[in-house]
């Protein structure tokens, strides 16, 4: 059957022209942002404890995961359309959730792990689930999934492609039971919503389980007295420039706002990369 992928779409820029000016700055300082960016991950690391065997993931959790992960596959599914017409002529089997929800469960245990809240761990799980489905289907679920009713023409203005292309997503998406097509008639547009199968599934989604109770103590964290946290230190993804990245980092101290993450009693930085000049110094082993 072939891998099995995983997305994070990152959100659109919404000024190319800002971040073309931040990039520019940066030209010649690449080698110590990867350096700096190096050390922040290393330290984020450094702070986690990862244990020989996963805590067990309650019954809660694990049903969720398999409703988000049998919700994308089929999602996701192929169907075959002939090459002139491009009509639907074979719908193919619905992918197995088996290895999906495999992977969503091991993301589910890495975002414990650094402390990453209950509602941002779903809402991280969701969208790296459904982020690959295709793009042009995700668009449509997103305007559909909290019910209602659309045309296609009024579905494709919304998620800004054509309507032919729009049709076809939403076409496949209707194949493979996620949605319903309600017929216009002669001389109108058919419209679409989710089918009794997607309502149901989307229901479920939801629905979401708690991972532990706010100040629980995290099983994954070094310190007894770690908790779990809201956010987690983190670079936007419009802002990558030498500034935003030394701001509260240094050779000697952890990130500002990252010591919160350190283990109790182990503040210990881990090394630093050295740069090849000194690797040399040192000669081979």
């Amino acid at each position: 059957m072939g891998e099995r992928f995983v997305f994070y779409r990152l959100q659109p820029v919404k000024d190319e022209r800002k971040l073309s000016h931040r990039a520019l700055k940066t030209t010649g300082k690449e080698v110590q942002m990867r350096a700096d960016l190096q050390r922040a991950v290393a330290g984020l690391f450094a702070s986690v404890d990862i244990p020989d065997e996963l805590p067990e993931a309650s019954p809660e959790i694990i049903e969720h995961i398999i409703d988000l992960a049998t919700l994308t596959v089929r999602c996701r599914s192929s169907v075959e359309r002939d090459g002139y017409t491009r009509e639907i002529t074979l719908k193919l089997s619905s992918e197995a959730p088996t290895r999906l929800a495999k992977i969503l469960l091991q993301l589910f245990h890495g975002l414990q792990m650094i402390g990453v809240s209950n509602d941002r761990t779903w809402e991280l799980l969701e969208k790296v689930a459904l982020d690959s489905v295709n793009k042009v289907r995700r668009a449509a679920l997103d305007l559909l999934r909290d019910g209602g009713t659309k045309t296609t023409s009024e579905i494709a203005v919304a998620i800004g492609y054509p309507t032919p292309t729009a049709r076809r997503a939403l076409e496949e998406l209707q194949t493979h039971g996620v949605l319903k097509c309600i017929k216009g008639g002669q001389g109108k547009s058919d419209s679409f919503c989710l089918s009794e199968w997607g309502i149901e599934a989307f229901k479920h989604l939801n629905k979401r389980p708690e991972t532990a109770p706010k100040e629980a103590k995290n099983p994954y964290r070094c310190g007894s007295d770690v908790t779990t946290h809201d956010t987690v230190p983190d670079f936007p993804t419009d802002d990558i420039s030498s500034s935003s990245i030394d701001d509260g980092l240094d050779s000697t101290r952890p990130r500002e706002g990252h010591e919160r993450y350190m283990c109790s009693g182990n503040r210990e930085r881990s090394p630093a990369p050295q740069d090849d000049e000194e690797e040399g110094k040192r000669g081979d082993p």
